[in-house]
């Protein structure tokens, strides 16, 4: 049976029906409107996702720590519908035209991308069919089966320190670009290495599989059925938009996994250290903290970074 993934806002359960009644029902995919309100059986629903508003976190994107909910998605219901617009307006090149350069204008002016090759998982023994580039409001796909080579331009960004690559898993990635292209990716942060250090686990991992895990937010996973079909032309808009999935949620998951969890600590000790001298009111109390005994006191008895209570 074909599953679907619903989006709507909560309206009630009714025990006695065992149903659960949704107002503003979407598809959570395509963004396409289906009802004002449903009503669902529980026996029919596989599994429900908790999305907060935009007012129930006040934090960047990522702030969340693994503890949460296994059911509460990560991100904000605006970020979630943000990469829900990518995902509907992803663009795909065939060829080299006004529509690869403003990509390549938009790829150039970010600070990071996230970078995928459809069908190089298997490195220099790949052909390589779609390379999936993203940032947080597009996704553009270059058909390199069409193009060929892999154009001056993108292999410049791909080579260049800024932007950022984020890349899931991303060595069979640079292995295909180095010997299929002869390009060696630069300052590359890869969600997978991110995902081994905070879980401790070294056991492979999709990108679908992190972001569900980590994001909480249902992805479609490329199969070895997929990756068959991605070496025919022409592909459709349902395969397309299978690729665009694989970066949409990259940056995001990238950010969580750093921000959110490696790093926390660092940006804790940031905020405590920033509001040594600033959260007092007293004059008095600041100028004797400031001073230069009692401050290198306070300074000496800082903890940059303290115990870590935090299980993943």
């Amino acid at each position: 049976m074909h599953k679907r993934q619903f989006t709507g806002k909560f309206k009630m359960y009714d025990p006695h029906m065992k149903s659960i009644a949704l107002i503003d029902l979407s598809d959570f995919k395509t963004k396409k409107y289906y009802s004002r309100s449903a009503e669902i059986l529980i026996d029919e629903i596989n599994r429900i996702y908790l999305i907060d508003d935009d007012s129930a976190k006040d934090g960047k994107s990522g702030s969340s720590n693994l503890s949460q909910s296994e059911d509460k998605v990560v991100l904000t219901e605006k970020e979630i519908q943000c990469v829900q617009e990518s995902l509907c307006n992803f663009t795909y090149i065939t060829q080299i035209n006004q529509e690869y350069f403003r990509a390549v204008d938009v790829l150039r002016h970010s600070e990071k991308i996230a970078l995928d090759v459809i069908g190089g998982r298997k490195g220099r023994f790949s052909r390589g069919s779609l390379m999936a580039l993203g940032t947080r409001e597009r996704i553009f796909l270059l058909d390199l089966m069409n193009i060929g080579n892999i154009p001056p331009e993108i292999r410049q960004i791909l080579e260049a320190r800024i932007p950022q690559k984020i890349v899931h898993d991303s060595c069979t990635v640079a292995d295909f670009l180095r010997v299929k292209h002869n390009i060696s990716i630069t300052n590359v942060s890869d969600t997978w290495i991110a995902h081994t250090a905070l879980t401790g686990s070294t056991n492979p991992i999709t990108v679908s599989e992190c972001i569900q895990r980590h994001l909480r937010v249902p992805v479609s996973k490329i199969t070895t059925n997929h990756e068959f079909t991605f070496d025919q032309r022409p592909l459709d808009i349902n395969q397309c938009a299978l690729a665009a999935e694989q970066v949409a949620y990259l940056l995001h998951l990238n950010t969580h996994l750093l921000e959110g969890n490696l790093f926390k600590p660092y940006y804790d000790a940031c905020t405590t250290y920033k509001n040594g001298i600033s959260q007092f009111d007293n004059p008095a109390f600041v100028a004797v903290r400031v001073g230069a005994n009692n401050f290198q006191n306070f300074i000496n008895n800082f903890h940059l970074f303290e115990p870590s209570t935090t299980k993943y």
